[in-house]
């Protein structure tokens, strides 16, 4: 019978991969626009500087994401350790964007216009992990990968197969 905790992280590391080339296909075409200059922003005034901080993290993440994913499907324990980095960064990035934005909008003055363009860029500037909010995968890639890391942990299956790096 084969061993379910490999089985488990070579199963999300597949999963890192497709949600990776999802988010990459999306992000390509938002990437081209800003190459080509056919970006068009709406009336706030930090739109501009806000939705290219939103892709250049989102590019971060994406590429992280597809690392992890391959040591995954390697069974390197390094894997797991960067997708507990990249997908702890992600929620914490989504839940301090989202704060960051709301709170900056409802406070008024010049902080106000910080905060509506980081709203009305969320959509558009978010786009390549947008479909890993929708179906919770952070959260559920996280428990998972750490519940089997700790099965292959208690089973010494780690020592066996990665050499000590000098």
């Amino acid at each position: 019978m084969r061993d379910w905790g490999r089985l488990l992280i070579r199963s999300f590391g597949v999963l890192h991969l497709a949600y990776g080339a999802i988010g990459s296909i999306v992000l390509v075409p938002g990437l081209l626009q800003i190459l080509h200059g056919n970006v068009r922003f709406g009336r706030h005034l930090y739109e501009r500087p806000a939705y290219y901080i939103a892709i250049t993290i989102n590019c971060l993440f994406v590429g992280a994401l597809i690392m992890a994913g391959l040591w995954l499907v390697r069974l390197s324990r390094r894997g797991v350790t960067l997708s507990n980095f990249v997908l702890g960064g992600e929620i914490l990035y989504w839940l301090a964007s989202s704060g960051l934005s709301l709170g900056l909008a409802l406070h008024g003055g010049p902080a106000a216009a910080i905060g509506q363009s980081m709203g009305a860029v969320a959509g558009m500037g978010d786009m390549a992990t947008s479909v890993q909010v929708l179906t919770g995968y952070p959260l559920i890639a996280l428990v998972a990968l750490n519940f089997a890391r700790r099965h292959l942990d208690h089973m010494g299956y780690w020592r066996k197969v990665e050499p000590a790096v000098s």
